[in-house]
């Protein structure tokens, strides 16, 4: 279980969540290139480049209008700053972390389109720790921070889809 966030002015998340990402890939890619185990070696079932490249925009995209949906709302993108504002428009009608939903889409096309097993692999694990270490320390400053208009964002709002 996460520990409490020490600092309640903030989620005090102290490294960049998307980091956790590019771990999966660039560990997915070292691990490739030690064990190479393609994903089409293990099925017959293969996704066509252009489904994977639809993944990563979309993904991306997502991403990105979460991005500009909080600086429009003039409040902190990174996790070791204060929120100014609860955010429940744009994508987040649909998703208390659309950010992280487009990471995990773009990130599962790359390794689709890489034809990278160990990519999705740790990709379970990348959201494992940003369960873990993000979204329960951000949960945790947003109640603290907003209190019941909060509580009644998270009954509305599903954490993913």
């Amino acid at each position: 279980m996460a520990e409490e966030p020490t600092d309640v002015r903030s989620p005090a998340v102290n490294f960049p969540p998307p980091l956790l990402f590019v771990i999966a890939i660039a560990s997915g890619w070292a691990v490739e290139k030690k064990i190479p185990v393609p994903l089409s070696s293990l099925t017959s079932i293969s996704t066509p480049p252009i489904v994977n490249w639809v993944l990563i925009i979309a993904g991306q995209s997502l991403m990105v209008w979460g991005l500009v949906t909080f600086r429009l709302a003039r409040t902190a993108v990174y996790p070791n700053q204060p929120a100014t504002e609860l955010v429940a428009t744009g994508p987040y009608r649909f998703s208390r972390n659309p950010m992280y939903v487009g990471l995990t889409i773009m990130t599962a096309g790359v390794g689709l389109l890489a034809d990278n097993i160990w990519i999705l692999m740790l990709l379970p694990v990348a959201l494992t720790v940003i369960s873990s270490f993000v979204i329960q320390r951000e949960e945790t400053y947003l109640q603290h921070e907003f209190g019941a208009a909060y509580k009644d964002y998270q009954k509305r709002v599903r954490r993913w889809i």
